[in-house]
């Protein structure tokens, strides 16, 4: 069956006129932006250090270049001192990289940790799917781009990291945390974390096992500098976060009644990195006020069909020793809905560096008070 000329212009009229432009953003209290960081830290004598880890896929080294390019512009900071690469390399593997770069204006100081770890994995993907991916010519072109794009190349990754490859996926996260330890941390110095997607929950999880003490071994130097890197994390960001999926990987079951309960997760990476920091400032002997304040705010389009809105009810526990601000943020990063009903949950999971707004409220906070 054919459809006639004016069939064909009616029906190109309907599409078109079904791809509807969508923008909703729900954020539910005020939270701080890196800038309003920058400027704490600088009236303390500080520097504001940021590790962006990136989530599931394949990714280039200077991905993070949309958000700190924009944030030293808006910020007014310029370039200090020359790069850093440091190479992640065991044995023969190589896992990725660390890219290191200051920034600074007067008092002013920001340094940026950008860890790209994909390499770890890619060859391993392109390996086992590499006769999936010669079979593209025989799918419909949008559901090809979704299955290398976001089943072979991405979502496999959480996959992997939910099995037995969790450790070496950890491997190039600890070199980047040794790193910034090795650095060292004046007392007036934040970290924030800016995380996308898996890489919020592996993270988090690596941290976790790193404060761990380890039976049979001496890890109080370890731990100790551990917890000086939780005390002076003022603030995470997760962008398409993934915790609560990835949280199922974890899970113990119980004995009795386990399949009701066995889906109902305990205490999770985020709430042990919360109770990590309350016990680490508790700790100091001087407690500052500035290391007692702690936000996390969670980023999701409501079209990602992989990420997930902040669990508060556990957050909002007591902490004895830290005040914690966690927000949720509810974001349209797809602006076009098809016919009203669809939007390319590709595009809602990955493309948060794109979104200048998205990288307005990272860098400015809500409402807007640094600008």
């Amino acid at each position: 069956m054919s459809l006639s000329k004016a069939g064909l212009f009616l029906l190109l009229i309907i599409v078109c006129s079904g791809c509807l432009p969508i923008h909703r953003v729900n954020i539910e209290r005020p939270f701080e932006g890196l800038a309003a960081k920058v400027n704490e830290t600088s009236g303390s004598g500080g520097i504001l250090r940021i590790l962006v880890v990136h989530g599931m896929g394949i990714h280039p080294e200077g991905y993070s270049f949309p958000l700190i390019t924009r944030a030293i512009s808006l910020s007014h900071l310029n370039l200090y001192g020359p790069p850093e690469r440091v190479e992640i390399r065991d044995k023969s593997h190589f896992y990725g990289a660390l890219n290191i770069q200051s920034y600074a204006s007067g008092t002013r100081k920001m340094k940026v940790y950008e860890l790209t770890w994909s390499p770890t994995t890619e060859y391993i993907k392109r390996h086992q799917f590499e006769i999936d991916m010669q079979e593209s010519r025989s799918r419909q072109l949008v559901n090809d781009a979704l299955k290398q794009s976001l089943v072979d190349l991405s979502l496999s990754d959480a996959v992997l990291y939910a099995g037995t490859f969790r450790e070496q996926m950890r491997y190039p996260i600890k070199v980047a945390i040794n790193r910034m330890i090795a650095d060292g941390f004046e007392d007036g110095d934040q970290i924030a974390m800016v995380s996308f997607s898996l890489g919020s929950y592996m993270l988090l999880d690596t941290i976790a096992a790193m404060a761990k003490p380890e039976p049979n071994r001496d890890t109080t130097l370890q731990r100790n500098s551990m917890e000086e890197l939780v005390a002076h994390t003022s603030q995470i960001y997760m962008l398409a976060n993934q915790v609560p999926l990835l949280e199922l990987s974890n899970l113990e079951v119980p004995t009795e009644d386990r399949f009701r309960t066995a889906t109902q997760p305990g205490t999770d990476v985020l709430e042990r990195f919360i109770e990590l920091k309350s016990i680490a400032v508790a700790g100091r002997k001087v407690p500052r006020a500035i290391l007692t304040k702690f936000q996390v705010v969670s980023f999701s389009d409501p079209n990602d069909l992989l990420s997930y809105t902040l669990n508060k009810t556990n957050l909002a526990s007591n902490y004895p020793s830290i005040s914690v601000n966690p927000v949720n943020v509810s974001m349209i990063i797809e602006p076009w809905s098809i016919l009203g009903i669809v939007a390319n949950p590709a595009v809602a999971h990955t493309n948060w560096d794109m979104d200048n707004r998205a990288l307005d409220l990272l860098i400015f906070g809500y409402p807007s008070k640094s600008r």
